[in-house]
């Protein structure tokens, strides 16, 4: 199923990266933070961040610099480790909330190719469109047939329902793959595009986001300005999320919040 969607409130924490004429895609992790693949960076050299919010609230944010994962490596056919975050200049004002943080994964988990997942694509230069794709998880095994060297726990493969009737498979580098979790029934960036084709009987790669918990945690890209306190907005006609709060047991976390459907 493909959706349309006119309008940014259904996808706050997704963005539009911009540098060199090309474009990728991430989200949102906290006021000063956005992730997205560390191909992207092998595509261009960042110099913007387009954030969509609310009706005619678009923001542009200018890079301050960008971290390539230290695991990173480009030369297998499946990339390893292909994440990648962004340093803004200036901070996201998510006390405004119409823009928030995306969920993460928390606990080590597991993958479930049963899970239903979705990958949400942004209209580029400041339009107000969102697109929503259902997408279907493959076994490694079943990956690794188009895409060698994969690793298990490292890469997930997703094909879009409904492939044969469809043009294209092609979606932007970083574009999250959302997926629900049956256990906590929240949505969580499960993954993040590293690769996909125009051919739409070769599967999306793309790179696990669990794995990597700790090292967004060392970096400080967790550390997040909107508190649970916060009250949400009231405005008539608005959609409500679903706040979700996360500690970490460890301490290393400070409590903070994501957008949830629901």
């Amino acid at each position: 199923m493909n959706s349309e969607f006119n309008g940014a409130t259904e996808a706050p924490w997704l963005v539009n990266i911009y540098g060199n004429g090309q474009r990728c895609q991430g989200v949102i992790l906290s006021s000063l933070w956005v992730l997205t693949a560390a191909n992207c960076f092998l595509l261009m050299n960042p110099s913007q961040v387009e954030l969509i919010g609310s009706p005619g609230h678009v923001s542009t944010k200018a890079v301050s610099r960008f971290l390539l994962h230290r695991g990173f490596s480009s030369w297998n056919t499946a990339p390893n480790n292909d994440l990648g975050l962004i340093l803004l200049a200036q901070p996201v004002d998510l006390t405004a909330k119409d823009m928030w943080p995306a969920c993460i994964p928390q606990e080590e988990k597991p993958y479930n190719t049963q899970e239903e997942c979705r990958i949400f694509e942004r209209g580029q230069d400041g339009e107000w469109f969102l697109k929503e794709t259902m997408v279907e998880a493959l076994s490694i095994a079943d990956c690794s047939k188009h895409w060698p060297n994969t690793t298990e726990g490292r890469n997930l493969c997703v094909v879009k329902k409904d492939s044969p009737k469809l043009t294209t498979c092609k979606v932007p580098v970083g574009s999250p793959v959302i997926c629900h979790d049956p256990f906590t029934w929240e949505w969580e960036v499960t993954g993040l595009v590293s690769q996909s084709l125009h051919n739409c009987t070769i599967p999306i790669l793309a790179s696990q986001l669990l794995p990597h918990i700790q090292w967004l945690k060392q970096v400080g890209a967790l550390e997040n300005s909107l508190q649970p306190e916060d009250k949400l907005p009231s405005a008539a006609g608005q959609q409500q999320p679903h706040v979700a709060k996360h500690s970490d047991p460890q301490g290393m976390l400070s409590t903070g919040t994501c957008w949830q459907w629901g």
